[in-house]
């Protein structure tokens, strides 16, 4: 089986989240033989591939909307951000994601003012485990067409904050990636072939 290209990415910003999507597209190409004939045939492998959604929810529904940004937040308020990844591939996929706050000062302020948790964010440690690598990783394989859980729902900006944080900016970095589930270790953990960030 030869790989093409090994992986393709290209990243999204919106609302102050960066989304990287990572698939792998592979093909290959097999020939069986007879005593009398020679027969070619093209076995095409499905593709690897996710992407980030946003969710709302609506009575007991939860539906996909738009990233945006959210402006004139308070201190102690609490918004909605409900974060999970969709299998857009072929293949059962394991998934990780990293997530990193950015907090962007005006300028003159030093982030050592800040309370202890400016920010909080629920992450959701039901369905997702924080590994010592820095990863969350979803304890389920995720089909085809389906997605995770939320990673999380809301984010919190504490009572605390003052005047050091009018007209700062808080982005939350979302990278998410995945790596098939076939014959790939018994678990999310154990798994391998993780897309590499640098590339």
């Amino acid at each position: 089986m030869k790989f093409k290209n090994g992986s393709a990415k290209r990243k999204l910003l919106t609302f102050g989240l960066f989304f990287i999507l990572l698939g792998v597209l592979a093909y290959g190409t097999v020939a069986f033989y007879t005593e009398d004939s020679i027969a070619t045939g093209v076995i095409t492998a499905g593709n690897l591939d996710i992407k980030l959604i946003q969710q709302e929810k609506f009575g007991d529904e939860f539906y996909n909307v738009p990233f945006e940004n959210i402006t004139g937040v308070a201190p102690g308020q609490t918004v909605s951000r409900i974060v999970s990844v969709e299998n857009c591939g072929a293949y059962a996929a394991y998934v990780r994601v990293s997530v990193n706050l950015i907090i962007t000062l005006e300028k003159g302020y030093s982030i050592s003012s800040a309370p202890e948790n400016p920010v909080t964010v629920d992450f959701n440690t039901t369905d997702w485990t924080y590994n010592e690598d820095g990863y969350y990783y979803y304890n389920h394989p995720v089909e085809p067409g389906a997605a995770t859980a939320p990673l999380f729902s809301t984010v919190s900006f504490s009572g605390a904050l003052g005047k050091t944080f009018e007209n700062s900016k808080a982005n939350l970095k979302v990278d998410a990636y995945a790596t098939q589930v076939v014959n790939n270790g018994a678990n999310v953990f154990e798994a391998a072939g993780w897309p590499d960030p640098e590339e």
